[in-house]
């Protein structure tokens, strides 16, 4: 786009956040185009106040403004009307700002939250919100479309009408595209699906086994294409199998093992999950189980997007309707090997419980050294600023019984993580591109 309006395209980028500031900073960059392809070095947009342009330059609650800081993503579009290019960004909470342009690549400084007709902000279902702003439905007005970590998109719709001046006025965000394994009625992160697990569960720890699966089964019922329930029932089936003896445990345990697989072949790879699941444990020994997690290692092809999606909107086959390209990201690995000896198994499971361990007692130190210093920066007179309060953080870690503990803590995860590593699949990441034509039948929202 050309941000400056001199006639030469220029080329806008968000990033996650720029090392040289106070606090995590998502700034925007510009490399301005100087002609025959040709470009200069990138460059931090600053406001019209001269300073750098960012969602908040000082925080009041950081935990939540931290979040609406970083990992940006910009569309420069004229939102208001006015003919100058304005910008709206996602973020890593998965909110959108605009900032409201000025002309010739100048930016007021406040940032606007989008929020919808009823007042609330926009907010994609997962993290890293990704906007696009086009006309999606044909109307004449500007739309807002969205994609995210979730792997879906999204779209709110302007109902403003077209030729209305100001800013669009947008409805809730309907979805376009489902995450792969999902349906635009029931989301694996919906409340009402994760409501259902968890009363499922509730009647398992009563022992009503009986009612517990059939709640399972219920969820499978409503959304076959999700694989969680598949994996919640088989752990209802384990449950029940640890409760018998004999020829019948050894039933129920094929019943779960089936169960297991059935949940595998619907999209479940959570192998991490399951190495700490209790309701695995009766499992993790034997042969059958170890058969049933090589079908995740199996090579499969994706779905659909599997995540951290980056989104393009175009006319892809000339037929005069609007197409989505998403480009996602992927990994995989990491669990145990399925090809371990029983030697191996038991070195594997002492090393990560030991890690385990590890983990809980760093964890209940570290708290102890936050509030140490939440403390002392409350009872500072006068208040210390960003950079002081910075340097008595690294003070009280340099303190030699901290320094002490923080660094023993370093090698000993080293050390297990290195034990560990020869057990474990290797990490594999990467990503795909995927087209969603428009449907010849459905010109409006064709995806």
């Amino acid at each position: 786009m050309d941000l400056d309006a001199d006639g030469i395209n220029d080329i806008l980028s968000g990033c996650y956040s720029q090392s040289g500031h106070d606090d995590m900073v998502g700034s925007f960059w510009v490399l301005r185009g100087q002609g025959e392809g040709k470009f200069a070095k990138p460059a931090e947009l600053t406001g019209t106040d001269g300073k750098l342009l960012c969602v908040h330059s000082k925080f009041d609650s950081r935990d939540s403004e931290l979040t609406e800081n970083i990992c940006t993503r910009p569309f420069a579009v004229d939102w208001d009307g006015d003919g100058d290019l304005d910008i709206v960004s996602g973020n890593f909470k998965g909110t959108f700002y605009v900032f409201t342009g000025e002309g010739k690549g100048k930016f007021q400084p406040a940032a606007v939250e989008l929020k919808n007709a009823n007042g609330d902000a926009l907010k994609v279902s997962g993290v890293h919100s990704d906007p696009f702003v086009i006309d999606w439905d044909g109307d004449g007005d500007l739309d807002l479309v969205a994609s995210s970590s979730s792997g879906d998109v999204v779209w709110a719709e302007n109902t403003a009408g077209a030729g209305k001046p100001g800013a669009p006025k947008l409805s809730a965000f309907q979805t376009l595209i489902a995450p792969a394994g999902q349906s635009n009625k029931t989301p694996r992160g919906s409340a009402g699906y994760t409501k259902g697990i968890n009363d499922a569960y509730a009647l398992l720890e009563e022992g009503k086994f009986d009612e517990g699966e059939a709640a399972f089964q219920k969820l499978i019922d409503s959304e076959p294409k999700v694989p969680d329930a598949y994996y919640h029932l088989a752990c209802a089936y384990s449950r029940r199998a640890s409760t018998m003896e004999g020829d019948a445990q050894k039933q129920q345990i094929e019943k779960t093992l089936k169960a297991l697989a059935v949940a595998i072949k619907h999209g479940w790879t959570g192998t991490q999950h399951m190495e700490g699941d209790p309701d695995m444990d009766l499992l993790r020994d034997l042969d059958g189980y170890n058969e049933v997690l090589k079908l995740i290692a199996e090579p499969k092809q994706p779905a659909g997007p599997t995540g951290s999606t980056r989104m393009w909107i175009t006319d892809v086959n000339g037929d005069g309707r609007l197409d989505i390209i998403l480009g996602d990201r992927f990994s995989s690995g990491g669990q145990m090997r399925t090809d371990l000896t029983a030697e191996e198994k038991a070195d594997y499971k002492a090393a990560m419980s030991e890690q385990s361990a590890l983990q809980e007692t760093f964890s209940e130190t570290y708290s102890k050294y936050r509030e140490e210093y939440d403390a002392a920066v409350k009872a500072a007179d006068p208040a210390l600023s960003k950079e002081e309060q910075a340097k008595l953080w690294r003070d009280m870690l340099a303190e030699p019984e901290r320094k002490a503990f923080m660094d023993k803590y370093y090698k000993d995860m080293a050390r297990i993580n290195e034990r560990l590593a020869k057990y474990k699949v290797p990490y594999v990441s990467g990503g795909h591109v995927w087209l969603y034509k428009a449907k010849a039948n459905e010109p409006k929202t064709g995806n």
